[in-house]
């Protein structure tokens, strides 16, 4: 299998929601008109429940529904499908009654389709998970390599269950003895690699070793072409099903093979381009809320309203990155310290801003300096940055590109307050510089705003 088969799963997920919606429609004026329901009945309704409906899906794409790993999990689904129904109420009255153009103000009507869709939505939701994503579209896994290889990376894989991922064999060459641990079973080096696929019935190997240094192994392997097995290597393994690189697998030959600054120019230009246009539009919330915002940080803990600190930018640069004030004065009195999650040293308002990530906004006037982008990985500051590289030689990689306000990272991963951390951050914003387009940064640009909504940010 592929990354296609995710996003097989979440088109499908999309296209049952949008199914489920004009179905809970249709139910809606059933009960709400009998039987007889004419054709200009649903017209009126049909075009702005679409438009309606649509917002919807936006919204469950922003908080972040349509993420396998959060539709596969009951509680933190049912969190987020509540906020998502909150919200998505508020928009709809709203607009019903802000916007009388469509000549309908569906009071009853609004609250039945409400009540019809959930109802709808949590059995849609259970069909997806118990017979779609995981019957129809199970991705069974072997491990080919030294089995601790990819033990170690269990715990980050979800114990072989990551979207729908499933590993169900490892066949180590060096494996004497077969058995069964925890639903995985460990073929000993005897075993033909094609009867381990039959016997398992397997769709996709992931490789933790090179054939090239294996003869036998690779006319193995080459069999499998003729068994419609997929086979990927381990790191685009890990980046497929976890979303970052595994740093401790890379090398510079995978840099000099994956990198490819190249062909990133287009995306580059396009990211200038609607970087100014933003930093325009923002720079007018910026004025806006600048009186109400400072007026609350003087209340809360007096002068200075605004923080200037050294970042390193794009190819190293340094430049100074402003923020709103959200720590208590002479907070680093000691020296640098690592930011961390309920930090003692943000004041009241501080805490406040960070939530709703309103302490960014004095970055519009380095996103119009040229310094920051709106997405890219968060800029660090020069003494880390020095600590970081002697830790990790591939740390400066993330400079290949301009730091952002927000970024992949952000979305990922909460505050790295030590450098085991800044470690797994860094995985996440290799993963960025690999695959940066637009519609990744989109994607960012979204998920930020439910943060913003959900009021999760550090």
């Amino acid at each position: 299998m592929t990354p296609l088969v995710t996003k097989i799963k979440k088109i499908i997920l999309l296209l049952g929601d949008l199914g489920i919606l004009y179905l809970s429609l249709y139910l809606t004026l059933l009960i709400r008109y009998g039987t007889d329901i004419s054709g200009q009945t649903w017209q009126n309704h049909l075009t702005p429940f679409t438009i309606i409906y649509l917002t919807w899906v936006i919204v469950f794409f922003i908080i972040d529904l349509y993420n396998l790993n959060i539709a596969h999990d009951a509680s933190k689904f049912t969190k987020k499908f509540v906020q998502a129904l909150a919200i998505n109420t508020l928009i709809a009255v709203a607009f019903f009654y802000l916007i009388p153009y469509f000549g309908i103000a569906p009071k009853t009507n609004l609250v039945i389709n409400i009540v019809i869709f959930v109802i709808l939505a949590y059995l849609w939701r259970m069909i997806f998970n118990t017979v779609i994503s995981r019957s129809v579209f199970a991705n069974r896994i072997l491990f080919l390599g030294p089995q601790a290889a990819f033990l170690d990376l269990l715990p980050d894989l979800g114990h072989g269950r990551y979207h729908g991922w499933k590993v169900v064999a490892i066949w180590d060459p060096e494996q004497t003895k077969e058995y069964k641990r925890d639903g995985i079973r460990f073929f000993k080096n005897t075993t033909p690699l094609s009867e381990a696929i039959d016997q398992e019935k397997i769709n996709t190997i992931v490789l933790g070793l090179s054939p090239q240094e294996n003869k036998q192994l690779a006319r193995e392997l080459y069999k499998s072409i003729f068994k419609n097995v997929s086979v990927i290597n381990l790191p685009k393994f890990y980046e497929i099903v976890t979303h970052r690189l595994p740093a401790e697998l890379l090398s510079e030959s995978w840099f000099l093979e994956n990198i490819k600054e190249a062909d990133k120019q287009f995306h580059d230009w396009a990211k200038k381009a609607y970087d100014f246009l933003l930093a325009l539009v923002c720079s007018i919330l910026f004025i806006i809320t600048f009186p109400i915002i400072a007026a609350m940080i003087l209340i809360d803990d007096g002068w200075p309203i605004f923080y200037s600190q050294k970042r390193v930018g794009k190819k190293g640069k340094i430049f100074k990155i402003y923020k709103y004030r959200t720590m208590r004065r002479n907070a680093e009195t000691q020296g640098a310290l690592w930011a961390k999650k309920d930090d003692d040293r943000i004041t009241r308002v501080g805490r406040f801003l960070r939530k709703t990530r309103l302490d960014e906004l004095p970055q519009i006037i380095n996103v119009l300096k040229g310094d920051m982008s709106f997405i890219g990985p968060r800029p660090e500051r020069p003494e880390f940055v020095e600590e970081l590289t002697e830790m990790m030689p591939f740390y400066p990689t993330r400079h290949l590109t301009k730091p952002g306000l927000t970024g992949w990272a952000q979305i990922k991963y909460e505050y790295a307050a030590s450098f085991e951390e800044n470690l797994k951050k860094l995985q996440y914003d290799l993963y960025y510089i690999k695959n940066r387009t637009l519609i990744l940064d989109f994607k960012i640009m979204l998920k930020t705003l439910g943060i913003i909504i959900g009021r999760k940010g550090q």
